[in-house]
């Protein structure tokens, strides 16, 4: 059985990215490789026990939905995602914490296969922090986001996105880079276009990869979504229950256009934005006191699945 449903919240550099991330692999050619730094250092500057965990991870994005939950759409060829915790304590050595030599050779080669060859910078924050840390993790941000830019530059491919994610769940990090380690990206070719209008996108996952950016890792489960559905209209605290019949009546209609194989778990990304800053608030604590959890479950069953994942 799915867990019930889950609150997903990003912050971003430039924007707000409501999108589920995670780990990504680096491609070299053809091939699988992983790197890391010779020297980790952990947040509170003493050095640990070396990994074999790299410290950044790329993967090449290739289908519409990929790229709508990293980068909101935009024409990216590839994700960088960053360890975040492991730089920090190393603001005045961040080329060599983030393993930039590797990482532009990477780049390169990328901007080799594809002269318009853009990414999105990811710099993910996984596992239990202190508020010390938590503080460390923001002061430490700019710092990491300049010298990516510095590396990204040098291999000429222009970083266009910028966000971070949190997530608490123990060794997310290393359950991610062994997730991807298993996906054979020679049959990563499946189409995942949305269908719906301008107020409602629902989209099939039908990869891996997109099954691991939206993967939720905990002790109940490991899996991603089957289906992942935009709403472009923002919520109503007013209306009762959030999405109401007619909405919903939409919605169902939607999601059968995809025929999906399976309907385990689906994700909804709502917008609670308002040109009134009091009602964006407002809108917010009503998404995230009415809808998570039993009006969100309930919806999810009626539309045939098991669980699903909210963010906001």
């Amino acid at each position: 059985m799915e867990p019930p449903t889950k609150f997903h919240s990003r912050t971003t550099g430039f924007c707000r990215a409501t999108a589920q991330l995670a780990a990504i692999a680096v491609l070299v050619g053809a091939g699988l490789a992983a790197t890391r730094s010779d020297a980790r250092q952990n947040p509170a500057g003493q050095p640990q026990e070396e990994s074999d965990e790299p410290n950044f991870v790329v993967i090449p994005l290739r289908t519409e939905l990929q790229r709508k939950l990293v980068a909101d759409g935009k024409r990216i060829t590839a994700m960088i995602q960053l360890n975040g915790y492991a730089l920090l304590g190393n603001r005045e050595g961040l080329m060599r914490a983030i393993d930039a030599l590797p990482l532009q050779k990477t780049l390169a080669a990328m901007k080799a296969r594809d002269p318009n060859a853009s990414v999105a910078l990811v710099i993910g924050y996984f596992g239990s922090a202190s508020p010390e840390m938590s503080r460390k993790s923001r002061m430490n941000r700019d710092a990491v986001e300049r010298t990516c830019r510095l590396v990204a530059n040098g291999a000429k491919v222009s970083i266009v996105y910028i966000s971070s994610t949190y997530d608490s769940t123990p060794d997310r990090w290393e359950k991610t880079v062994a997730g991807l380690q298993k996906i054979d990206f020679g049959k990563e070719t499946a189409d995942e276009t949305a269908v719906g209008d301008a107020d409602l996108r629902a989209f099939a996952v039908r990869t891996q990869v997109t099954r691991l950016l939206t993967t939720t890792f905990s002790a109940e489960t490991s899996r991603g979504a089957d289906c992942v559905v935009y709403l472009n209209t923002p919520i109503e605290a007013n209306d009762n229950p959030l999405i109401d019949a007619q909405l919903e009546s939409r919605l169902a209609d939607t999601i059968k256009k995809l025929n999906l194989p399976e309907k385990n778990r689906i994700d909804y990304h709502l917008i609670p934005a308002h040109p009134s800053r009091a009602a964006a608030q407002r809108n917010r604590e009503a998404i995230q006191k009415r809808f998570l959890g039993q009006e969100s479950q309930a919806l999810s069953e009626r539309l045939g699945f098991k669980g699903s994942a909210v963010t906001f």
